[in-house]
């Protein structure tokens, strides 16, 4: 069952998406008579929880267009921020604009100053067009980097057991240099004389 998961998730996550936008869609034209909207979702992509000043953040984001005519391109105007904990911006806002029919992803990396104190910070996404917003926000830590890597404990016992596994290693080469050099040994012929 875990294969079949793994193998078919990306073909899920697209029913899941079409599902989603044709729901949002039919919703959107009943409910608001043809207004304009924008759906925003936003994840950050990372092998690790925690990470370390002056590392990249990458950021995928999700956008789709509601109220909108199917052969209208519009430009959408995307924001990016990061704010600490007191809710202060952490560097100056990255804007872009991106020219959408209906829906979009986007994938951007932004790097982290490498000044950032440690703690908890939000990164703040803001799609925007024709007077509709949308802002989703997503958190991550910053960690020292001597607290990312192994404590001082974990450093020694690592040591010990590399330095036990290496004297196992010895003591295996040195048994098999041994046996064969007993078997050269015993497979030597013996000189009987004329």
């Amino acid at each position: 069952m875990h294969k079949f998961l793994s193998k078919n998730k990306r073909k899920i996550e697209l029913a899941f998406w079409l599902l989603l936008f044709s729901l949002i869609f039919i919703f959107g034209i009943k409910m608001g008579g043809g207004e304009q909207q924008i759906y925003v979702e936003s994840s950050i992509l990372s092998s690790n929880e925690k990470l370390i000043a002056g590392s990249n953040i990458l950021v995928n984001t999700n956008i789709i267009l509601l109220g909108q005519k199917s052969s209208d391109i519009v430009d959408v105007i995307i924001e990016y921020s990061i704010l600490n904990e007191q809710g202060n911006p952490l560097y100056e806002i990255l804007i872009e604009t991106k020219g959408i029919l209906l829906r979009t992803d986007i994938l951007k990396e932004i790097t982290l100053p490498s000044n950032i104190e440690p703690g908890i910070y939000t990164l703040n996404v803001k799609a925007s067009y024709n007077g509709a917003s949308k802002t989703t926000s997503n958190t991550f830590e910053v960690v020292k980097i001597d607290s990312y890597l192994l404590s001082g404990k974990e450093q020694i016992i690592s040591i010990i057991f590399l330095i036990i596994f290496i004297f196992i290693i010895f003591g295996f080469y040195y048994s098999y240099r041994k046996f064969k050099h007993l078997e050269k040994l015993i497979s030597i012929p013996k000189f009987k004389g004329f």
